[in-house]
């Protein structure tokens, strides 16, 4: 028997936009949400709308229904799973069956990995698919608690509230010292609580949306590099090649070719 042949992954891909679902899964699965809202209810947990980049796991016996809302592009990925394998990530504790949601904090190194995940299936690479299944979950793992500076509602609000105008407009030249300003705080107690509130200090946080903005565009449309480069916020092309290269692994041109809807 082949070390790696207790765990099926008989489900991998993409969802459709405005799908709408409910089911009693006959599999383990790890369903996520990149962008936009959907309604969610899993078991008996209330029915409620989430927004991306959120992840939440289905498995047999609990039925979930999902709606991925009109009129905006979702990026829902669903994987799922079955095996002996199963029960040592449940026994282990690297696998949770509880009826919550998972916000992803690092949603392009998790988007990565699925599409890294899609093509090695395809590919029959059993040994690489099951490591990027236990590198998923891995990464659902919450983080260690750290100490943090009490924060008001208003800050807290302010904050994601920033953080979802970057993600609409990252082509923009942000201010954050204008950004702290408006908030009556210094830009350096600005930096903290933003990395508090949404997990990257604000800089890095617009580079990350620049880039996965940029992933997209390369695999969902033929738009030129260059131009995607722009529409992302990038002025120089180099730079933002170098940068999608460190980041991803693959420079632009590669990533598309490897995962582009139209390659």
């Amino acid at each position: 028997m082949n070390y790696f042949d207790d765990l099926d992954i008989p489900v991998a891909g993409h969802v459709p936009d405005a799908h709408c679902r409910t089911h009693s899964p006959m599999y383990y699965g790890i369903q996520y949400n990149q962008e936009g809202e959907i309604e969610l209810k899993i078991g008996d947990g209330p029915r409620r709308i989430v927004s991306g980049p959120v992840a939440f796991i289905t498995h047999p016996g609990t039925v979930f229904s999902y709606k991925l809302l009109p009129g905006a592009r979702h990026y829902y990925y669903a994987v799922c799973f079955t095996g002996e394998r199963v029960r040592k990530f449940i026994e282990g504790g690297l696998l949770s069956l509880a009826p919550v949601t998972y916000p992803v904090h690092d949603s392009a190194r998790f988007m990565q990995t699925i599409l890294e995940l899609i093509k090695m299936r395809r590919l029959g690479q059993q040994d690489i698919c099951v490591n990027l299944v236990e590198n998923l979950l891995l990464q659902l793992r919450l983080p260690g608690e750290r100490k943090f500076i009490r924060q008001t509602p208003y800050q807290i609000n302010a904050l994601k509230s920033l953080a979802e105008k970057i993600r609409q407009d990252c082509s923009r030249e942000w201010d954050f010292a204008r950004e702290a300003g408006k908030m009556f705080i210094t830009e350096r107690h600005f930096r903290t609580l933003f990395t508090q509130v949404n997990y990257l200090p604000p800089q890095h946080f617009l580079l990350r949306i620049r880039l996965e903005q940029a992933s997209k565009l390369l695999v969902y449309t033929k738009d030129p590099v260059s131009e995607i480069a722009g529409k992302c916020g990038f002025r120089d092309d180099f730079y933002f090649s170098r940068l999608f290269k460190k980041y991803y692994r693959f420079s632009p041109r590669r990533y598309r070719k490897e995962f582009g809807s139209f390659s």
